[in-house]
């Protein structure tokens, strides 16, 4: 449901407030077809609860519409009833936008159901070829490339911070498509983040509580605010969706954090991993 900012001289079902009952959804399936290069959209099925709309579809009286972005790459596609669409590989990256719209085939005379809602008054409408008379809003799309992991290390970029710095304490910037972790290092011979993080002789997950949780975190704080939309086309932010969808988050920003990690709780690995390091020999 679109939110009441949004309005048009006519009901218009998606918009909150226009229909008293009823939703219109499209969902679809994203494949790759490896020989053209080309992403490819199919299986696109219409979803409408609102029985008047529902009929004026059936009836061909109205066209589905998608409209198809990709930020990144500042493609658009606008789409006219749709079977199956192709997008070149080389022209999407990471996420698409998909918006759908039903409008009028044609010129409809009496616009009129007793489902529209009462701030209409049982107005009846007369509409002109390409009126919207319902939409979905915008819905973000995952898209990684074939041969790219959306991994959660993918992410994060490293920083030392330098001894001339105003701020010598650990901090994060969001404003890149990877978190940069500005880290602090008062040793001379060795440097925390490339020692810890070592496989052979560091301690990954302690890295991982010391410096992946406590950006996770914030990057969560952000991710929950309403008001920081900012952020919402950076890759961290796209990859955090995907790897933690919101029907999986907590309202707690810490617990999210540690539940990107699906190998185990942090601490937990920290811990062992210590134990192993250092009384196992």
């Amino acid at each position: 449901m679109i939110p009441g900012n949004i309005s048009m001289p006519h009901p218009v079902l998606g918009i909150n407030g226009d229909m008293k009952e009823g939703a219109f959804d499209i969902s679809f399936v994203i494949k790759v077809d490896k020989s053209s290069r080309e992403y490819v959209i199919k299986d696109i099925n219409v979803t409408l609860t609102n029985p008047y709309i529902g009929q004026l579809y059936n009836e061909k009286k109205l066209q589905l519409i998608l409209k198809i972005g990709c930020t990144p790459t500042y493609k658009t596609w606008t789409v006219v009833d749709p079977i199956e669409i192709r997008l070149p590989e080389n022209e999407i990256d990471l996420l698409l936008e998909v918006e759908s719209f039903l409008i009028t085939a044609d010129k409809v005379d009496d616009y009129f159901d007793k489902t529209f809602g009462d701030v209409f008054d049982e107005d009846h409408f007369q509409l002109e070829k390409g009126d919207i008379v319902a939409l979905t809003g915008s819905k973000k799309v995952m898209i990684p490339k074939e041969n790219e992991k959306a991994s959660l290390g993918s992410i994060f970029r490293f920083k030392k911070i330098t001894p001339e710095s105003d701020h010598q304490e650990m901090h994060f910037e969001f404003d890149e498509d990877q978190i940069v972790i500005n880290y602090p290092s008062a040793n001379r011979d060795y440097d925390p983040v490339t020692l810890l993080f070592d496989k052979k002789q560091g301690m990954p997950y302690m890295a991982l509580s010391l410096y992946i949780i406590p950006a996770l975190t914030e990057a969560f704080r952000i991710r929950m605010d309403e008001e920081e939309k900012s952020y919402s086309e950076n890759k961290w932010f796209t990859i955090l969706e995907s790897i933690l969808p919101d029907s999986e988050m907590s309202d707690d920003a810490f617990i999210n954090a540690q539940r990107t990690i699906k190998t185990g709780l942090p601490l937990n690995m920290a811990f062992d991993e210590f134990i192993n390091k250092n009384l196992r020999g």
